[in-house]
């Protein structure tokens, strides 16, 4: 598109602005886009770009027209595209749908550069494949500050992608074979040891019915039994427990195999997952096997610890072991498999004890992700004894990075020390903390008056605790409002003053479990619709 050279790039909307001068700094290391393909027909323009980047560290390639596009797209493998709309031959929006057409795993962010403005034209441009849109003349700023939002985005997909790798590899090295089927009986996806036992290539498998690998009469009956389970009938093996079936390799053998199966919910979509175990030795050698009892029963218990690693290893890709401490008590009952709330506890090298109880927007595995990289921040500064005013700022500082608009994480954090018989409280955006006298038991309320991280960027101010007397054997107690705002099966909440009731009716050590008897007779034979976490640090 000819544009004038003067035109191309704008004069910087406020140079002496905080946001000016952190997109100044912005280098490509810092957002993960290294390599730019940038298309425009007048060298010109493609210069203008090149010099305001390759000083900030980025690999330009330069492309006149959509053809020479298309081919460094495919050759070059580009981190981003920055798209003229009007060249000769093809245009930016044809050269974008022909980019996208081209198959790939991996997301390229595609902007857009054009002096057209009408509204049709960035429908189009977005319709096209589009990610963004940016007007000439182009605004320095805007321009880096585009590329560092789409800088985020790509390295938290990259760190997505690779954590998928990694449990990809993990279930292909399992011992024993893994099959995923939807509710039709159709192979979803199954692991290298699945492949292995029955003699299938990945093809051969993914998308045909299960029953491929059935001899008769299984073969014939499944899909009834199937549909018959679907459709609300009694399991006959799913969540039932591990049985002794015939499996039919592809050569035509029929082996016996040990079978579980069980239901897995992704993205609200119903599947049963399979774990099978080719036993043609085993069976083999079974005379020998019964007549030694001890090789026998060490045997079982070791399928039954392999059974396990199977189910959990997903929730041990999001969920760590928490840091025990001796004088703080947790419950943590998730609505959903995985839990948007967070407990950790952590004692400092100095001896003090640092407890953290934090509440994610929403449910499930997006809630549960968010609340990681505090989770990291939490634990090391925690360890080495920072300041809570410190690791308040740190976090809320990495929240406003990491999380997208709308979302937020409400926490209470308590640093405890018992040396000086005080402690250190910070809350935002979570109920407000109770402090329980060790004599009477008589309860003080300390309110929440924060924001939640993510939120706003915190003064000074904000980020000082408050710090009480903590006399030995009084209790701080932390909880989310999952706990005082379930509903019974009438509708009424459990309410604040049910929960400080039961606390002040209960010794010390009796009140954990006590909140989690009263919740478990007020929700009945209902499931919980959010969250419930518990913590409590006994000074």
């Amino acid at each position: 598109m000819q544009n004038p050279p003067a035109d191309m790039l704008q004069s910087p909307i406020s140079p002496n602005t905080h946001g000016a001068k952190r997109m100044n700094s912005l280098r490509a290391d810092d957002c993960g886009l290294r390599k730019i393909l940038v298309v425009d027909d007048t060298q010109i323009n493609r210069a203008v770009i090149k010099g305001l980047l390759v000083k900030r560290g980025f690999e330009i390639i330069e492309a006149s027209n959509g053809e020479d596009a298309i081919a460094a797209f495919r050759n070059e493998a580009p981190d981003l595209v920055l798209m003229d709309v009007m060249m000769p031959g093809i245009d930016g929006y044809e050269t974008t749908r022909r980019i996208r057409a081209l198959a790939s795993d991996n997301w390229t962010p595609i902007l857009f550069v054009s002096a057209l403005e009408e509204t049709r034209n960035l429908v189009e441009g977005l319709e096209a494949g589009g990610d963004d849109y940016l007007f000439k003349p182009l605004n320095p700023e805007i321009l880096l500050a585009k590329l560092a939002a789409f800088g985020r985005t790509f390295m938290l997909r990259r760190g997505l992608a690779e954590a998928r790798m990694k449990a990809e590899a993990i279930a292909g090295n399992i011992i024993d074979g893994v099959i995923v089927i939807d509710e039709l009986g159709r192979i979803q996806s199954c692991n290298a040891r699945a492949l292995h036992i029955f003699g299938y290539g990945l093809d051969e498998l993914v998308g045909h019915n299960v029953k491929i690998l059935m001899p008769e009469p299984y073969h014939s009956h499944h899909d009834g039994y199937l549909h018959h389970h679907v459709s609300g009938g009694a399991p006959k093996i799913i969540d039932v427990a591990e049985r002794e079936v015939l499996g039919l390799r592809k050569n035509g053998q029929v082996f016996p195999l040990e079978l579980g199966i069980t239901k897995i919910e992704v993205l609200g979509q119903r599947n049963f997952l399979g774990i099978l175990r080719d036993i043609s030795q085993r069976k083999a050698a079974e005379q020998v096997i019964l007549e030694q009892s001890t090789d026998l029963q060490h045997m079982l218990e070791e399928q039954q610890d392999e059974q396990y690693l199977a189910a959990e290893l997903m929730m041990r890709q999001i969920k760590r072991k928490l840091t025990r401490c001796t004088n703080v008590e947790s419950w943590l009952a998730p609505a959903n498999e995985f839990s948007g709330d967070v407990i950790a506890s952590q004692e400092s090298e100095d001896g003090r004890i640092y407890a953290l109880l934090g509440d994610a927007t929403g449910h499930g595995l997006a809630a549960a992700v968010t609340v990681l990289p505090m989770l990291t921040l939490f634990y090391r500064m925690a360890r080495q004894g920072a300041p809570l005013s410190e690791i308040v700022r740190d976090i809320n500082n990495e929240m406003r990075v990491c999380l997208p608009t709308g979302r937020f994480i409400g926490a209470a954090l308590v640093c405890l020390d018992k040396r000086k018989a005080s402690a250190q409280i910070w809350i935002g955006g979570v109920p407000d903390v109770l402090h329980m006298s060790a004599e009477t038991g008589a309860l003080k309320r300390i309110a929440s008056w924060n924001f939640a991280f993510g939120v706003i960027d915190f003064s000074a101010a904000d980020l000082q605790p408050i710090t009480l007397d903590a006399p030995v054997g009084s209790q701080f107690v932390l909880y989310t409002d999952g706990v005082i705002e379930m509903t019974d099966s009438s509708g009424n909440q459990l309410g604040q003053e049910r929960l400080e009731a039961t606390l002040s009716a209960h010794e010390p050590g009796q009140r954990l479990s006590a909140v989690q008897t009263l919740v478990a007779s007020y929700l009945g034979e209902q499931p919980a619709q959010d969250d419930v976490s518990l913590l409590i640090v006994t000074c």
